[in-house]
Protein backbone atom coordinates (compact mmCIF):
# COMPACT_ATOMS: atom_id res chain seq x y z
CA UNK A 1 0.00 0.00 0.00
CA UNK A 2 1.08 3.48 -0.35
CA UNK A 3 2.68 5.41 2.22
CA UNK A 4 3.06 8.80 3.01
CA UNK A 5 6.65 9.86 4.46
CA UNK A 6 6.92 13.55 5.71
CA UNK A 7 9.90 15.42 4.31
CA UNK A 8 12.54 14.76 7.53
CA UNK A 9 11.42 11.43 7.36
CA UNK A 10 10.26 11.59 10.62
CA UNK A 11 6.66 10.62 10.27
CA UNK A 12 4.51 8.25 8.29
CA UNK A 13 1.94 6.64 7.66
CA UNK A 14 -0.18 4.25 5.25
CA UNK A 15 -4.00 5.86 4.89
CA UNK A 16 -6.97 3.95 3.59
CA UNK A 17 -7.02 5.96 0.66
CA UNK A 18 -5.17 9.45 -0.82
CA UNK A 19 -7.48 12.22 -1.95
CA UNK A 20 -6.89 15.08 -4.12
CA UNK A 21 -10.10 17.38 -4.03
CA UNK A 22 -10.07 20.24 -6.37
CA UNK A 23 -12.82 21.75 -5.48
CA UNK A 24 -14.92 22.09 -2.05
CA UNK A 25 -17.34 20.47 -3.54
CA UNK A 26 -15.19 17.63 -4.09
CA UNK A 27 -13.59 18.08 -0.35
CA UNK A 28 -17.12 17.99 1.07
CA UNK A 29 -17.97 14.61 -0.91
CA UNK A 30 -15.06 13.03 0.49
CA UNK A 31 -15.64 13.98 3.79
CA UNK A 32 -19.44 12.87 4.10
CA UNK A 33 -17.91 9.75 2.13
CA UNK A 34 -15.32 8.94 5.01
CA UNK A 35 -17.67 9.92 7.65
CA UNK A 36 -20.38 6.61 6.10
CA UNK A 37 -17.10 4.67 5.96
CA UNK A 38 -15.68 5.11 9.40
CA UNK A 39 -12.79 6.56 8.36
CA UNK A 40 -10.91 9.53 9.99
CA UNK A 41 -9.56 12.31 7.37
CA UNK A 42 -6.20 14.39 7.56
CA UNK A 43 -5.39 17.16 5.69
CA UNK A 44 -1.95 17.66 4.39
CA UNK A 45 -0.15 20.27 2.83
CA UNK A 46 3.79 20.66 1.80
CA UNK A 47 4.65 17.41 4.23
CA UNK A 48 6.96 19.59 6.27
CA UNK A 49 5.78 19.01 10.02
CA UNK A 50 8.38 17.21 11.82
CA UNK A 51 5.67 15.58 14.27
CA UNK A 52 3.24 13.47 12.84
CA UNK A 53 0.39 16.25 13.14
CA UNK A 54 -0.95 14.93 9.48
CA UNK A 55 -0.58 11.29 9.73
CA UNK A 56 -3.72 9.14 9.37
CA UNK A 57 -5.14 5.49 8.63
CA UNK A 58 -7.86 7.09 7.54
CA UNK A 59 -8.19 9.39 4.39
CA UNK A 60 -5.31 11.75 3.59
CA UNK A 61 -6.38 14.58 2.06
CA UNK A 62 -4.00 16.04 -0.17
CA UNK A 63 -5.04 20.45 -0.68
CA UNK A 64 -2.33 20.72 -3.29
CA UNK A 65 -4.95 21.22 -6.18
CA UNK A 66 -6.75 23.98 -4.09
CA UNK A 67 -4.04 26.49 -4.70
CA UNK A 68 -5.10 29.14 -6.23
CA UNK A 69 -5.19 32.94 -5.62
CA UNK A 70 -8.71 34.00 -5.77
CA UNK A 71 -8.55 37.77 -4.89
CA UNK A 72 -5.83 40.47 -4.17
CA UNK A 73 -6.38 44.22 -2.90
CA UNK A 74 -4.42 46.55 -1.23
CA UNK A 75 -3.97 45.23 1.98
CA UNK A 76 -5.01 42.09 1.89
CA UNK A 77 -4.75 38.65 -0.63
CA UNK A 78 -7.35 35.92 -0.22
CA UNK A 79 -6.08 32.49 -1.07
CA UNK A 80 -7.34 28.10 -1.71
CA UNK A 81 -5.37 26.72 1.48
CA UNK A 82 -3.30 24.61 -0.51
CA UNK A 83 -1.05 27.16 -1.78
CA UNK A 84 2.45 27.17 -0.86
CA UNK A 85 3.62 29.95 0.12
CA UNK A 86 6.83 30.54 -2.27
CA UNK A 87 4.05 30.12 -5.18
CA UNK A 88 2.28 32.81 -3.25
CA UNK A 89 5.08 34.77 -2.37
CA UNK A 90 6.28 34.90 -6.13
CA UNK A 91 2.26 35.82 -6.72
CA UNK A 92 2.45 38.27 -4.70
CA UNK A 93 5.73 40.28 -6.24
CA UNK A 94 4.33 40.25 -9.75
CA UNK A 95 1.62 42.61 -8.51
CA UNK A 96 4.32 44.45 -5.88
CA UNK A 97 2.89 43.47 -2.60
CA UNK A 98 4.16 40.90 0.31
CA UNK A 99 3.66 38.87 3.36
CA UNK A 100 5.31 41.18 6.06
CA UNK A 101 6.50 37.79 8.21
CA UNK A 102 7.90 34.30 6.52
CA UNK A 103 9.36 31.55 8.00
CA UNK A 104 12.82 29.71 6.91
CA UNK A 105 11.14 28.20 4.33
CA UNK A 106 8.36 28.89 1.74
CA UNK A 107 7.61 25.15 1.06
CA UNK A 108 4.94 24.85 3.40
CA UNK A 109 1.24 25.30 2.15
CA UNK A 110 -0.47 28.14 3.99
CA UNK A 111 -2.89 26.00 5.59
CA UNK A 112 -0.70 23.61 6.99
CA UNK A 113 1.96 27.21 8.23
CA UNK A 114 -0.88 28.78 9.78
CA UNK A 115 -2.47 25.68 11.61
CA UNK A 116 0.85 24.54 13.23
CA UNK A 117 1.82 28.05 14.63
CA UNK A 118 4.63 29.03 11.98
CA UNK A 119 6.69 31.45 12.49
CA UNK A 120 9.35 33.71 11.00
CA UNK A 121 11.71 36.32 13.18
CA UNK A 122 10.81 39.59 13.49
CA UNK A 123 10.27 40.97 17.27
CA UNK A 124 7.42 43.19 15.71
CA UNK A 125 5.73 40.04 14.28
CA UNK A 126 3.56 37.29 15.28
CA UNK A 127 3.76 34.27 13.41
CA UNK A 128 2.44 33.49 10.25
CA UNK A 129 -1.22 33.19 11.46
CA UNK A 130 -1.20 36.46 12.73
CA UNK A 131 -1.32 37.86 9.67
CA UNK A 132 -4.49 35.72 9.01
CA UNK A 133 -7.68 38.35 8.50
CA UNK A 134 -10.10 35.23 7.75
CA UNK A 135 -10.43 31.60 6.93
CA UNK A 136 -13.02 29.80 5.60
CA UNK A 137 -13.65 26.35 7.74
CA UNK A 138 -15.23 23.04 6.01
CA UNK A 139 -16.54 20.72 9.68
CA UNK A 140 -16.94 17.40 9.90
CA UNK A 141 -20.78 17.62 7.96
CA UNK A 142 -19.52 19.31 5.29
CA UNK A 143 -20.69 22.66 6.19
CA UNK A 144 -18.21 25.56 6.10
CA UNK A 145 -17.99 28.86 8.05
CA UNK A 146 -16.16 31.69 6.91
CA UNK A 147 -14.70 33.36 9.98
CA UNK A 148 -13.17 36.84 10.24
CA UNK A 149 -11.72 38.70 13.68
CA UNK A 150 -14.53 39.07 16.40
CA UNK A 151 -16.16 35.67 15.25
CA UNK A 152 -16.02 33.31 18.20
CA UNK A 153 -13.98 30.92 16.16
CA UNK A 154 -11.63 33.20 14.71
CA UNK A 155 -8.52 32.84 17.26
CA UNK A 156 -9.00 29.30 17.94
CA UNK A 157 -8.82 28.35 14.06
CA UNK A 158 -6.38 30.45 13.34
CA UNK A 159 -3.84 27.80 14.75
CA UNK A 160 -6.25 24.97 14.68
CA UNK A 161 -3.78 21.87 14.40
CA UNK A 162 -6.24 20.55 11.90
CA UNK A 163 -8.34 19.58 14.88
CA UNK A 164 -11.66 21.99 14.10
CA UNK A 165 -11.75 20.95 10.36
CA UNK A 166 -10.60 21.47 7.05
CA UNK A 167 -9.36 25.12 5.71
CA UNK A 168 -10.10 26.12 2.36
CA UNK A 169 -9.37 29.52 2.10
CA UNK A 170 -7.26 31.90 3.98
CA UNK A 171 -7.42 35.59 3.44
CA UNK A 172 -3.55 37.30 4.87
CA UNK A 173 -2.68 40.74 5.36
CA UNK A 174 -0.19 42.04 2.97
CA UNK A 175 1.62 45.31 2.17
CA UNK A 176 3.62 47.35 -0.54
CA UNK A 177 6.17 44.92 -1.93
CA UNK A 178 9.86 45.58 -0.08
CA UNK A 179 13.74 44.67 -0.08
CA UNK A 180 15.58 43.71 3.04
CA UNK A 181 19.20 44.43 3.79
CA UNK A 182 20.61 40.98 4.98
CA UNK A 183 22.83 42.22 7.69
CA UNK A 184 25.35 39.17 9.05
CA UNK A 185 28.10 39.03 11.15
CA UNK A 186 29.75 36.66 13.95
CA UNK A 187 29.94 37.07 17.58
CA UNK A 188 31.62 35.47 20.28
CA UNK A 189 29.08 33.38 22.01
CA UNK A 190 28.95 36.06 25.02
CA UNK A 191 28.63 39.15 23.17
CA UNK A 192 26.01 37.64 21.50
CA UNK A 193 24.24 37.02 24.51
CA UNK A 194 24.50 39.92 26.07
CA UNK A 195 24.00 41.80 22.46
CA UNK A 196 19.93 39.91 22.68
CA UNK A 197 18.15 43.00 24.70
CA UNK A 198 19.52 45.41 22.20
CA UNK A 199 18.50 43.40 19.21
CA UNK A 200 15.02 42.68 20.14
CA UNK A 201 14.66 46.32 21.01
CA UNK A 202 15.89 47.76 17.71
CA UNK A 203 15.83 45.57 15.27
CA UNK A 204 12.29 44.41 13.09
CA UNK A 205 13.59 41.32 12.21
CA UNK A 206 16.88 39.57 13.28
CA UNK A 207 18.01 36.03 14.33
CA UNK A 208 20.75 34.00 15.84
CA UNK A 209 22.51 30.90 14.98
CA UNK A 210 24.90 29.73 17.43
CA UNK A 211 26.89 26.36 15.94
CA UNK A 212 28.14 23.99 18.99
CA UNK A 213 31.32 23.36 19.84
CA UNK A 214 32.51 26.73 18.72
CA UNK A 215 32.58 30.06 20.10
CA UNK A 216 30.52 31.38 17.12
CA UNK A 217 27.12 33.04 16.63
CA UNK A 218 26.06 34.16 13.45
CA UNK A 219 24.03 37.52 13.62
CA UNK A 220 21.73 37.86 11.01
CA UNK A 221 19.88 41.43 10.94
CA UNK A 222 17.56 42.58 8.06
CA UNK A 223 16.73 46.19 7.36
CA UNK A 224 14.44 47.87 4.97
CA UNK A 225 16.30 49.77 2.00
CA UNK A 226 15.50 51.32 -1.57
CA UNK A 227 19.07 50.24 -2.38
CA UNK A 228 19.30 47.98 -6.10
CA UNK A 229 19.11 44.31 -5.50
CA UNK A 230 22.29 42.08 -5.27
CA UNK A 231 20.38 38.92 -4.42
CA UNK A 232 21.55 36.20 -7.47
CA UNK A 233 19.43 33.23 -7.85
CA UNK A 234 22.70 31.08 -9.12
CA UNK A 235 24.43 31.63 -6.08
CA UNK A 236 20.68 30.37 -4.08
CA UNK A 237 20.35 27.50 -6.46
CA UNK A 238 24.25 26.60 -6.24
CA UNK A 239 23.77 26.92 -2.16
CA UNK A 240 20.32 25.04 -2.54
CA UNK A 241 21.38 22.18 -5.36
CA UNK A 242 25.30 21.74 -4.48
CA UNK A 243 26.26 22.78 -0.85
CA UNK A 244 23.94 21.56 1.39
CA UNK A 245 22.47 18.59 -0.57
CA UNK A 246 25.68 17.41 -1.85
CA UNK A 247 28.40 18.76 0.15
CA UNK A 248 27.17 19.64 3.64
CA UNK A 249 25.07 16.43 3.53
CA UNK A 250 28.13 14.47 2.52
CA UNK A 251 30.07 16.10 5.69
CA UNK A 252 26.67 15.00 8.01
CA UNK A 253 26.89 11.10 6.59
CA UNK A 254 30.89 10.98 7.64
CA UNK A 255 30.54 12.02 10.87
CA UNK A 256 27.83 9.98 11.24
CA UNK A 257 30.14 7.53 11.15
CA UNK A 258 32.68 9.05 13.11
CA UNK A 259 31.03 11.22 15.98
CA UNK A 260 34.02 12.30 17.85
CA UNK A 261 34.97 14.27 14.33
CA UNK A 262 31.95 17.03 14.82
CA UNK A 263 33.38 19.26 16.63
CA UNK A 264 36.28 19.46 14.20
CA UNK A 265 33.82 19.26 11.37
CA UNK A 266 31.73 22.50 12.76
CA UNK A 267 34.89 24.40 13.63
CA UNK A 268 35.83 24.10 9.81
CA UNK A 269 31.78 24.89 8.77
CA UNK A 270 31.98 28.42 11.18
CA UNK A 271 35.57 28.96 9.08
CA UNK A 272 33.63 28.74 5.90
CA UNK A 273 29.89 30.67 6.52
CA UNK A 274 30.58 32.23 9.83
CA UNK A 275 31.84 35.72 8.14
CA UNK A 276 29.88 39.08 7.90
CA UNK A 277 28.43 39.61 4.50
CA UNK A 278 25.42 42.30 3.23
CA UNK A 279 23.25 41.48 0.85
CA UNK A 280 20.11 43.21 -0.55
CA UNK A 281 17.11 41.16 -1.75
CA UNK A 282 13.36 41.02 -2.38
CA UNK A 283 11.85 40.60 1.51
CA UNK A 284 10.63 37.32 0.99
CA UNK A 285 13.65 36.01 -0.56
CA UNK A 286 16.08 37.75 2.35
CA UNK A 287 13.74 36.05 5.01
CA UNK A 288 13.86 32.60 3.57
CA UNK A 289 17.26 30.56 2.69
CA UNK A 290 17.93 27.71 0.98
CA UNK A 291 16.66 24.39 1.48
CA UNK A 292 19.08 22.57 4.03
CA UNK A 293 19.95 19.07 4.13
CA UNK A 294 17.67 16.77 5.34
CA UNK A 295 17.23 16.56 9.56
CA UNK A 296 15.30 16.43 12.92
CA UNK A 297 14.44 19.79 14.79
CA UNK A 298 12.87 20.40 18.22
CA UNK A 299 12.03 23.76 18.74
CA UNK A 300 10.84 25.41 21.97
CA UNK A 301 8.85 28.76 22.74
CA UNK A 302 10.17 30.48 25.92
CA UNK A 303 9.27 34.33 27.18
CA UNK A 304 11.74 36.72 25.50
CA UNK A 305 13.55 37.44 28.73
CA UNK A 306 14.83 34.08 28.90
CA UNK A 307 16.43 33.89 26.00
CA UNK A 308 19.95 34.08 26.89
CA UNK A 309 19.29 32.24 29.83
CA UNK A 310 17.88 29.52 27.71
CA UNK A 311 21.10 29.73 25.15
CA UNK A 312 23.73 29.80 28.14
CA UNK A 313 21.86 26.91 28.97
CA UNK A 314 21.57 24.90 26.26
CA UNK A 315 25.45 25.63 25.82
CA UNK A 316 26.38 24.52 29.14
CA UNK A 317 24.16 21.21 28.64
CA UNK A 318 25.87 20.20 25.51
CA UNK A 319 29.12 20.27 27.48
CA UNK A 320 28.08 18.52 30.65
CA UNK A 321 26.63 15.70 28.97
CA UNK A 322 29.07 15.66 26.26
CA UNK A 323 26.92 15.99 23.13
CA UNK A 324 27.84 15.64 19.78
CA UNK A 325 25.67 18.31 17.67
CA UNK A 326 26.27 18.51 14.30
CA UNK A 327 23.42 21.60 13.37
CA UNK A 328 22.93 25.24 14.31
CA UNK A 329 20.92 26.01 17.32
CA UNK A 330 18.80 28.90 16.34
CA UNK A 331 17.18 31.08 18.00
CA UNK A 332 14.21 33.40 17.07
CA UNK A 333 11.85 36.00 17.93
CA UNK A 334 8.34 36.84 17.57
CA UNK A 335 5.61 39.29 19.44
CA UNK A 336 2.75 37.74 21.20
CA UNK A 337 0.01 36.49 19.25
CA UNK A 338 -3.73 35.79 19.89
CA UNK A 339 -4.19 32.65 18.39
CA UNK A 340 -5.47 30.42 21.28
CA UNK A 341 -2.64 27.11 20.48
CA UNK A 342 0.16 29.43 19.27
CA UNK A 343 3.13 29.10 21.28
CA UNK A 344 3.46 32.80 21.36
CA UNK A 345 -0.16 33.11 22.73
CA UNK A 346 -0.27 36.01 25.57
CA UNK A 347 3.79 36.84 25.58
CA UNK A 348 6.45 38.36 23.97
CA UNK A 349 8.66 34.88 22.86
CA UNK A 350 12.31 33.55 21.48
CA UNK A 351 12.12 30.34 20.06
CA UNK A 352 14.89 27.86 20.44
CA UNK A 353 15.67 25.51 17.94
CA UNK A 354 17.67 22.25 18.62
CA UNK A 355 18.40 21.05 14.91
CA UNK A 356 19.98 17.86 14.57
CA UNK A 357 20.82 15.30 11.48
CA UNK A 358 20.15 11.89 12.66
CA UNK A 359 23.22 10.47 14.43
CA UNK A 360 24.20 8.81 17.49
CA UNK A 361 23.04 10.46 20.71
CA UNK A 362 19.68 12.52 19.02
CA UNK A 363 17.37 11.06 21.52
CA UNK A 364 19.99 12.21 24.45
CA UNK A 365 20.00 15.42 23.06
CA UNK A 366 16.67 15.93 22.59
CA UNK A 367 15.30 14.71 25.88
CA UNK A 368 17.97 16.95 27.83
CA UNK A 369 16.49 19.88 25.73
CA UNK A 370 13.08 19.19 26.09
CA UNK A 371 13.49 19.08 29.98
CA UNK A 372 15.44 22.37 30.21
CA UNK A 373 13.43 24.25 28.02
CA UNK A 374 9.75 23.00 29.78
CA UNK A 375 12.47 24.45 33.41
CA UNK A 376 12.01 27.70 31.51
CA UNK A 377 8.18 27.43 30.71
CA UNK A 378 8.27 26.68 27.14
CA UNK A 379 5.80 25.50 25.13
CA UNK A 380 6.48 23.29 21.60
CA UNK A 381 6.54 24.12 18.38
CA UNK A 382 3.29 22.07 17.00
CA UNK A 383 5.29 21.35 13.70
CA UNK A 384 8.26 20.28 15.58
CA UNK A 385 9.63 17.20 17.55
CA UNK A 386 8.78 16.69 20.84
CA UNK A 387 6.92 14.04 23.61
CA UNK A 388 4.67 15.92 25.92
CA UNK A 389 1.05 14.77 26.03
CA UNK A 390 -2.22 16.68 27.04
CA UNK A 391 -2.01 16.38 30.48
CA UNK A 392 1.66 17.83 30.75
CA UNK A 393 0.29 20.55 27.74
CA UNK A 394 -2.38 21.41 29.70
CA UNK A 395 -0.02 23.09 32.45
CA UNK A 396 1.73 25.00 29.38
CA UNK A 397 -1.15 26.36 27.24
CA UNK A 398 -3.50 28.54 28.82
CA UNK A 399 -6.53 28.00 26.08
CA UNK A 400 -5.68 23.86 25.83
CA UNK A 401 -8.79 22.91 27.84
CA UNK A 402 -11.43 25.44 26.15
CA UNK A 403 -9.78 24.53 22.46
CA UNK A 404 -10.62 21.01 23.50
CA UNK A 405 -13.75 21.39 24.18
CA UNK A 406 -14.59 23.73 21.00
CA UNK A 407 -13.30 20.63 19.09
CA UNK A 408 -15.34 18.09 21.37
CA UNK A 409 -18.49 20.76 20.11
CA UNK A 410 -17.35 20.71 16.20
CA UNK A 411 -16.60 17.41 15.67
CA UNK A 412 -18.19 15.46 18.27
CA UNK A 413 -17.60 12.10 15.95
CA UNK A 414 -14.00 12.60 15.91
CA UNK A 415 -13.67 12.88 12.42
CA UNK A 416 -10.60 14.75 12.26
CA UNK A 417 -8.59 12.70 15.03
CA UNK A 418 -5.44 11.07 15.06
CA UNK A 419 -2.36 9.36 17.13
CA UNK A 420 -0.97 13.09 17.33
CA UNK A 421 -4.13 14.89 18.57
CA UNK A 422 -5.45 11.95 20.73
CA UNK A 423 -1.85 12.81 21.92
CA UNK A 424 -2.08 16.72 22.70
CA UNK A 425 -5.83 17.21 23.50
CA UNK A 426 -8.06 15.76 26.11
CA UNK A 427 -10.98 14.49 24.95
CA UNK A 428 -13.98 13.88 27.84
CA UNK A 429 -14.89 10.48 26.31
CA UNK A 430 -12.92 8.18 24.46
CA UNK A 431 -13.52 7.09 21.30
CA UNK A 432 -13.20 3.74 19.48
CA UNK A 433 -11.19 2.77 16.94
CA UNK A 434 -13.54 3.56 14.11
CA UNK A 435 -14.97 7.17 14.67
CA UNK A 436 -18.42 7.17 16.35
CA UNK A 437 -21.53 7.18 13.45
Amino acid sequence: MRRFVNWSRTASCTPARFARPATEDELRSTLLEARAQGLRVKAVGGGHSFSDAACTDGVLVSLDALSRVLAVEQDRVTVEAGIRLEALNDALAGRGLALGILGSIAKQSVAGAIATGTHGSGPRHGSLSSMVCGLRLMLADGSVRDLTPGDELFDAARVGLGALGIVTRVTLRCEPAFSLEEIAAPLRFEEAVAAIPELVRKEAYVKLWWLPHTDAVQVFRYQRTQVPNSFSRLRRWLDDRVMNRVVFAALLAFTRLAPRLIPLANRAVRAVYFLPRRTVARSDLALTIPMPPRHEEMEYAVPLESAGEALRGLRALIDRERLRVNFVVEVRFVAADEGWMSPAFGRPTAYLGAYMARARGIERYFAAFEKMMLALGGRPHWGKQFSLDAEALRALHPNLARFAALRDALDPGGLFDNDFLRRVLPRSNRLPQRIAQ
